[in-house]
């Protein structure tokens, strides 16, 4: 995640792809690659379909938002604008029920209903780029 912070998008698909070779069940580095392989401004870093078959992989053992947004981002980049609209619309009604709406969920929508891909893996502020102490991290 450091590299991806610093665009270092090449190292940070490394480290995911080592990730996710040494435990495929985690879902937290296969989230995040298929999120790289999606968005990354670096086209020798995309890989659509790739990225579609992680988050459809993770979508069938989980259905959360987090999720969900992948999947709707692995679909624009695969050229299914209708699917990731569909998708996008899904995850801001579930969550418009508790809260408003992030912005960057709205912003997926709006360039997936434009036909463009997202190009963002997750908003500047996104809590996963908060640093946690050892023993959060641990659990």
């Amino acid at each position: 995640l450091a590299a991806l912070r610093l665009g270092r998008d090449r190292d940070a698909r490394a480290e995911l792809e080592r990730g996710v070779a040494a435990d495929p069940e985690h879902a937290g580095a296969a989230n995040a690659l298929a999120r790289l392989l999606a968005t990354s401004a670096d086209p020798g870093v995309r890989d659509g379909r790739r990225a579609l078959a992680l988050a459809r992989a993770l979508r069938e053992r989980t259905n959360s938002a987090e999720v969900g947004q992948t999947f709707a981002m692995a679909l624009a980049q695969a050229g299914d604008f209708n699917g990731a609209v569909q998708v996008q619309q899904q995850i801001i009604a579930t969550l418009a029920r508790g809260s408003a709406t992030p912005q960057f969920l709205q912003d997926n929508l709006a360039r997936y209903a434009q036909r463009q891909p997202a190009r963002a893996a997750w908003p500047a502020d996104d809590p996963i780029f908060k640093p946690r102490s050892p023993a959060v991290a641990r659990g």
